[in-house]
């Protein structure tokens, strides 16, 4: 269980010796190998099955730890426990004929003593690079091809988790991760459980309630408008999230991106272009778009709050580009050869507008409602902020570490500067901005 009482941070552990084995709950050992990350509350180690002949550095796991005392950890356990075991993914992915689910599974967790500290851990695979990377090395903007092939498969990710009872409500590109091995190269896995939320707590949808002081919950840049108002999130806004991503891949820059530290004007320019789409996108592009982005966000707009999505229709849209493009589904994500041409579609002219220059991670300005199910109770504090290496010669677990941005929603005041950190949200649950109860 998450500990009692609320705090405002969390003690951070000390690194544990490599070659360090821990057991969990089914006696499983796992051998941890070098730290390659550090969030607010915890540790992220490479590890590998403690099996003879196995060294500690060659592990295709990752294992999460933090002291027991802390509990952030325990709300993505208690949501991988829930919706996310091995088995149920599985069983889900062969039901659907899929040939791939991009949903994280469980590999193991349990608890574990090191010089007289109790730990909770947890263990899960080795992922890729994240699309954010990929993004930013494309010059921050991808092929309509590329947009709607990554999309397919978060709408697969997406579906399993509304059948589920949760929303995600966090989605984005540093989010998104795409296999480790050569073979998995096409495969994008939605990672990032820290503001998971069941919309659906007792077989009966959450009711339509704004709350503005709980307002603004998630990254601004891609927060639905739901989440602006203080309602408890949908499935609705991942579509509405899943929107703002895809529409910033290909456009480089969203109308609010200007003015992401006044929250107050980021809802207001999305409630405005909400009933807009047309002018949304005259905003966003110069020339042209795929006609089939449009379809998307008036769709996603017009949802009802506790209407399930049509996955099939959105998943058809999305093939009906790929084919255009002459990209086959399922292939490996070709992006070094992004063209700078302007996407093909539905011409439509607007007013030239400069965009950001700065090249950054979306931003993080997030907060747990109570009313977030399961949760831990306190809220914990980020790491030190640390240089980002910007050195080219990457090693295996480096694209594993990058930046975010730091917006405190409690306050409401912002500072003009950005912090970088070197952290692994790929992996870890956000450190929050407000205390939450369990």
């Amino acid at each position: 269980m998450p500990p009692k009482g609320r705090k405002r941070a969390y003690k951070l552990p000390e690194t544990l010796p490599e070659g360090e084995v821990l057991r969990d709950i089914r006696k499983k050992e796992w051998k941890l190998g070098k730290p390659i990350g550090q969030g607010g509350f915890g540790m992220i180690y490479r590890a590998s099955e403690n099996t003879p002949g196995k060294s500690k550095g060659d592990g295709t796991f990752v294992i999460k730890i933090e002291p027991h005392e802390n509990g952030p950890l325990y709300t993505e356990l208690h949501f991988y426990q829930r919706a996310a075991q091995a088995e149920e993914v599985t069983k889900w992915q062969k039901q659907q004929k899929l040939s791939h689910l991009g949903v994280p599974k469980l590999c193991g967790f349990g608890s574990h003593d090191c010089q007289g500290i109790k730990y909770r851990f947890l263990v899960m695979p080795l992922f890729g690079e994240d699309i954010w990377k990929k993004y930013l090395a494309c010059n921050k903007k991808f092929t309509p091809g590329i947009v709607f092939a990554l999309t397919i498969q978060v709408l697969d990710a997406l579906e399993y988790l509304h059948e589920k009872d949760y929303v995600h409500a966090d989605i984005k590109s540093a989010n998104l991760l795409l296999g480790y091995s050569q073979k998995d190269k096409n495969k994008v896995f939605l990672a990032d459980y820290g503001l998971v939320n069941r919309y659906r707590p007792d077989g009966k949808h959450r009711e339509y309630k704004e709350f503005p002081k709980k307002g603004h919950n998630g990254t601004p840049e891609f927060t639905s408008i739901d989440a602006h108002l203080g309602v408890s999130p949908s499935r609705r806004g991942d579509i509405q999230i899943l929107g703002y991503v895809m529409l910033q891949w290909l456009c480089t820059t969203l109308p609010w991106e200007n003015k992401l530290t006044d929250l107050d004007y980021v809802m207001k320019q999305k409630i405005k272009y909400s009933k807009d789409v047309p002018g949304l996108l005259k905003a966003c592009f110069t020339s042209s778009y795929p006609s089939e982005l449009k379809t998307f966000l008036t769709y996603a707009f017009q949802m009802g709050y506790d209407e399930k999505p049509d996955y099939n229709k959105l998943r058809t849209l999305c093939r009906t580009v790929i084919k255009r493009e002459g990209i086959k589904e399922g292939s490996v994500f070709d992006f070094g050869s992004q063209s700078s041409d302007v996407p093909t579609g539905s011409p439509v002219i607007s007013k030239k507008r400069k965009a950001s220059s700065k090249e950054r991670e979306p931003s993080q300005g997030r907060k747990m409602s109570k009313d977030d199910e399961p949760g831990p109770s306190g809220a914990a504090s980020r790491a030190p902020p640390k240089k980002r290496s910007t050195s080219a010669k990457e090693s295996g677990v480096d694209h594993l570490i990058r930046k975010t941005q730091d917006i405190s929603i409690k306050s409401r005041k912002v500072s003009s500067s950005v912090t970088a950190q070197k952290v692994a949200p790929c992996y870890f649950t956000r450190s929050t901005k407000k205390n939450s109860s369990s």
